[in-house]
Order: structure tokens, then sequence, then C-alpha cells
């Protein structure tokens, strides 16, 4: 599908199936999948409707392709991402691919709640999962595996001149970077774009030239890689041949399906080609190599499958709290475990109960240190401090005004944000996203999230994903579920007091702050910086850090209250270093 066709299907499919909210099309030069949302009833109707836009005919596509639904889908998107349904095991590419599909559905409203968490949580497991198993340690695409066949011709004849027909497609522009990467290859190519004169191929400009000049291009050329969707051989043997004046050996790469090199030239003197079966072969081959690691991914997957429907249930238990606590609430505990009796089978029943005894055990001992939490006070750099502030009324606005003082990078995630908050994002000084926030929005790099919504179940569920991802949190009205709290802060200059009550007394906080601003000189901010500066002429004239710790105390009685200048402070430095 060519996008503007992508984007006519998709329109009619939201059109003709009301109950079909979000789509991503994936659209690569060997691969077509559509992803949706919807019921099982859904997809024979979805492919007939794919088969009749395409005028495609609808038994032999039904015959060649596959279905997979809930979480088959899942592990399907995670598997491709990983490279494991590729034919080279583990190649790259085709997570870039999935990430632009992604984006340009997210872009275009065409993902909600559940694609978003389950496309970003699948890249995210596909970058792990790679990572931990070595899957792309070896070359694993086409592009590369064609590069690099080049690159042995090169070094066999020297420098060689590489003809890329169809560069500016995925494969061919795949192979052109990689064959650049090795060195000693110089460049050009073909193009059907009349104005294109050049292409720009990580910072080198290959020239250009119109597709049908090709075979004035043949007789330069040492190694030949064509991979367009020509109907037709983009080198016929006769032509070819026909147009050469220089006798040498070549090489003829063909990553076309179907093929666009004249096979024929293969019993040519001179000639090698190499066709996308030989690639095969070789992508075999790495395969083999990779299989272990392969099961080993492949098991990994499985393991994230699960941690995705866990997160795409975890949503619809948080909408559940309140009815459930009112239900509870009219009877009570014992009843609800006799309903369990009656109503689930004895695997149910028992997984419930383990569940309930760990949940008991958990809370008894939370509820047992409840009165005994001891926050470190710590004071940190927070100029681009990556923060997270979920919601947007006037206790987030003071979250994100005393964050922006300091320079952290802030981002807020609130449908309505009040107007100070866009106020700070017009004068550039925060992030704010308008909408509702998604439980994926966590999982880009915060060092602090800040739970500060009305919803006391969706700050609580905040607080349990930040814990297990080890990251900072600061819940408002809930002292029990922060790993981090805002202090009351004075401050002149460098000089900062902060001031906490574990959370249990902001009114004591705010008396004590005044407390401490009234008992802070008004030249504090100056006499600090004076104290630096003799801190360190101290430590130059007297080496012993117990004397230094005393003299410093002088220091600063002098200065508060002696008022004594710089040079008598120095004077006093140098007479008590020869003391």
């Amino acid at each position: 599908m060519t996008d503007e066709e992508e984007e006519l299907f998709v329109s009619g499919l939201f059109s003709e199936f009301p109950e079909i909210s979000q789509c991503v099309v994936l659209n690569t030069c060997n691969r077509f999948e559509l992803y949706f949302d919807g019921t099982d009833e859904n997809i024979i109707p979805v492919e007939r409707e794919l088969c009749a836009f395409k005028s495609a005919d609808e038994k032999a596509v039904m015959e060649n392709s596959f279905t997979y639904s809930g979480e088959d889908a899942i592990t399907q998107l995670i598997t491709l991402a990983c490279g494991m349904d590729s034919m080279v095991l583990g190649e790259d590419e085709i997570l870039r691919q999935i990430k632009e599909a992604y984006t340009k559905a997210h872009d275009k409203g065409r993902t909600g709640f559940e694609f978003n968490t389950i496309f970003k949580m699948a890249i995210t497991a596909a970058k792990e999962i790679k990572t931990l198993t070595g899957l792309s340690m070896t070359p694993v695409s086409i592009g590369t595996l064609a590069a690099a066949e080049a690159a042995r011709f090169k070094t066999e004849w020297g420098e060689v001149n590489v003809l890329i027909m169809g560069i500016t497609g995925k494969i061919g522009l795949i192979t052109a970077k990689n064959a650049l990467a090795h060195g000693g290859i110089r460049l050009t190519g073909t193009t059907r774009a009349k104005d294109l004169k050049s292409l720009d191929v990580d910072g080198t400009q290959v020239p250009l030239y119109p597709f049908d000049e090709r075979y004035s291009l043949f007789d330069g050329a040492d190694v030949i890689i064509s991979a367009t969707n020509y109907q037709g051989y983009t080198v016929g043997r006769d032509e070819f041949l026909g147009s050469l004046s220089t006798k040498k050996n070549r090489l003829f790469i063909d990553l076309a399906v179907p093929a666009d090199i004249d096979p024929a030239l293969r019993d040519e003197e001179g000639c090698t080609l190499h066709d996308i079966d030989y690639f095969t072969t070789l992508a075999e081959e790495n395969n083999e190599l990779k299989k272990q690691k392969a099961d080993q991914a492949a098991e990994n997957a499985r393991i994230w499958e699960q941690n995705i429907m866990k997160e795409l249930s975890i949503r619809e238990a948080i909408d559940l709290i309140p009815r459930f606590k009112k239900v509870i609430g009219q009877g009570d505990a014992g009843k609800f475990i006799y309903d369990l009796r009656k109503n689930t089978t004895f695997s149910q029943m028992q997984g419930v109960v383990e569940y309930i005894k760990q949940f008991i055990d958990v809370n008894e001992e939370k509820m047992n240190q409840k009165n005994s939490t001891a926050y470190f006070p710590l004071f940190v750099k927070a100029e681009d401090m990556k923060v997270l502030i979920v919601g947007g009324g006037s206790t987030a606005t003071r979250k994100v005004r005393s964050l922006s003082d300091y320079r952290a990078d802030v981002t807020v995630i609130c449908e309505n944000p009040s107007d100070e908050i866009l106020a700070m994002q017009a004068s550039g000084k925060i992030s704010v996203i308008a909408r509702d926030f998604e439980m994926s929005d966590i999982d880009n790099g915060y060092f602090l999230v800040v739970a500060a919504t009305n919803d006391t179940p969706l700050n609580a569920a905040i607080a349990e994903r930040c814990a297990d991802m080890g990251i900072l949190t600061d819940v408002v009205d809930d002292p029990q579920l922060c790993t981090a709290l805002f202090p009351s802060i004075v401050k002149s200059g460098d000089v900062t007091a902060a001031i906490s009550t574990n959370g249990k007394s902001p009114v004591i906080a705010k008396y004590l702050k005044g407390k401490v601003k009234e008992a802070l000189p008004e030249n504090i901010s100056a006499v600090n910086e004076r104290m630096n500066s003799f801190r360190i002429y101290l430590k130059n004239k007297v080496s012993d850090v117990t004397r230094r710790g005393v003299l410093n105390n002088r220091i600063l009685a002098m200065i508060l209250e002696d008022n004594a200048d710089d040079d008598e402070i120095k004077q006093f430095i140098e007479t008590a270093a020869r003391e």
C-alpha cells in the first residue's frame, strides 16, 4: 500500500466497522500486517475488505496469510519486533519499521490506551530481548548481507564501483548505508524521480541518474545491485552485453522478487549473479547459528506477552475499585470468600486464596511499619532532571512551579491543565501533553514521578508501577505511598533549608519554614560566598582537618558578629597557620 492507499483503507475500515477504533498498518517491502481492535467476528469481513480494496484474489490471500487474535497477536508482534519472524533471524530493520508504523498511527489518532500500551511495551521488549540474547550480533538484514558480498568483491579487486538500482527504496537504501560503512566503495544509483540528482546517504552525496539511462552506467560498474519493483528485467542479457566496452569481472546482486536481473547472465564469462535464493541460504546459515538464542528469545517473548496482558487488565481492575469497595462495604469479606467457593473452579479458587494470603502478609507488614517510615534528606541536582507530573490542578501546579524554579525537565500529562501550567508551557519552561494519562507514559526514563490527580486508585497504581521500576514517586495526600517528598523550602542564594514532617503535618512544616526564615541573617547568601573563599584559603594553609573545623567556626563568628573584613580574616588565618 502507498501512504495514500493506507489512509483511504483505514478511514474506510473505521467507517465500515464502528467497533474498530484502533489500527496500525505495517507495510514493508516484503510484509504486510494489519493490527486492529474489535472482535473475532470482524476478522473475515476485514480480510474481505482488504482484498476488495486491493482488488486481490480473496482465496489466494486467505490461503497465504496468517491470523492471530488476543494474546497470540501480542506474541506475534513481539516475535516480529525481535526479528524472529524474518528470513534472517534477529534482523534489526523490522524493529525500526514497527516503530515508524506505530508512530504514524499514533500521530494520526489511530491508537488508544490498548495499542499505545501494546506497541510501546513490545518495542521495549524487543530491545531487551535482542540485547540479552545477542540475536543481532551477526550480519542480519538482506541489505547487510548484500553489502558484505560487495565488500568481499572489493577486497579481491581493489576499490569497487557499485551501482544500485532502486537505491531510494527501503532495501536499496539499507544496502547503500551498509556498503558505505565498509569503506572503499564508490556508489552510484538510479531513480525514476525526474528532478532528483543526488541522494544523501549518511552524509555521503550519492549521484543519481535516470533509471532509463541505466545501460549507459553498466560499463563503469563492478557490482550491479538491483532492488526495484520494476515489471520486467532491469538488466537483460542481450542489452547488457551490447552496452559494454570494457571486459572485466562483474558481480550482479538481485534482491528483487520476482527477479530483476536476467538469470542468463550466469552463463556469461566474468559474470557472477547472486539472487534472493543465494541470500536465503546465507540467512539460513545465520539462523542455524542463532537457533539456540532464538529459543531463549521466544521464551522471553512469552513472558513479555503476559506482562502486556497484565498491563492491559490493570486499567480494567482500577476502574472496578470504586464499585468493588462499594459492594464490599455493603457486605463483608467473609461473604466475598464464600461466593468464591460457589462461583469458581478449584484452580481459580486456589489461585485467589493464595493471592489473598500474599496480599495480607505484605500489607500487614506495611501496616506494622506504617509509623516508622524514615525519609533521608538529600539534595539532588534538579537541572535537566526528567520529571513527570500526572495531573493539572492546583496541587500539581505548585509542584510544577517548584521544579521549574530549579530548571528541571518537567512534563505534565493532564486532559485539562491549569492556566498557570499552560502559561509555563508557552514560556518554554515545561512540556504539556493535554490528554488522559496512560500507564505506559511512565516508561520514558523519568527520575521522579508525581501523582497529583484526584483519582486515588489511579495515584496508587502509579505509585506501584514506579516502585516496580525503581522510580522515585511523590503521591499527593498519601505519604505512605511516597518514596520522595517535597519539603518546605527556605532559599537565599546558594543557602537552602528544607523542612519535612514525613508528610504528617504540612502545617508544622509551614510554621517551621517561617521560623527558619526569620532566623536566617539577611546577608546569609553573601556570607556563604565569603565562607567558601575562606574555606579554600584555610585548607591551603592548615592541613589538620579538626583544627580547620574550629577555625572555620571562628571565621564565621568574625563575619557575623565582628563585621571583620577580608584582610583581617586572612591575617587571622596566617597567624593560626604559624601556631
